[in-house]
Parts: structure tokens; sequence; C-alpha cells
């Protein structure tokens, strides 16, 4: 994770493809956080490294290789 949003690595078969969620597009609304720890902190936790979420494909960035992906449901 970084200032800009998530980084997720998705698997189709045997490929694997480099994926992009924005900070628009993941949902943690105000009644849905813990106003004790940052936004950041809440973000690691809930979408740790190693965890599986799924995700919906928006678009595709052919300069960067990268989908464009939503966390929202």
């Amino acid at each position: 994770m970084d200032s800009c949003g998530i980084t997720v690595s998705m698997k189709t078969g045997k490929d694997k493809h480099k994926g992009f969620v924005s900070l628009q597009h993941y949902s943690v609304t105000g009644t849905e956080r813990d106003s004790s720890k940052s936004l950041k902190e809440e973000l690691n936790e809930r979408w740790a490294v190693g965890t599986s979420h799924k995700c919906k494909v928006l678009g595709y960035d052919y300069m960067s290789q990268v989908f464009i992906c939503t966390l929202d449901k």
C-alpha cells in the first residue's frame, strides 16, 4: 500500500497479473472505521499482505501493464 492506493497480485490459472486499487475504489466508510487507528493502519489490517479478496476489474493500463481494480461491493 502507498499513498495512492493498494497494489494487488492476481492469479488466473497459471498466470499472475498485477493490479492497482486507487484510494477511491475501496470502501472504508466512517461507520466501519476504528477512530483510534489511522487510515493506513486500518487498510494494512484489512487488506494485509498474503490475504485473499475478490475484486472487480475496471480496466487495463497498457503502458503500465496493470489492471485497474475496485474492492467496492
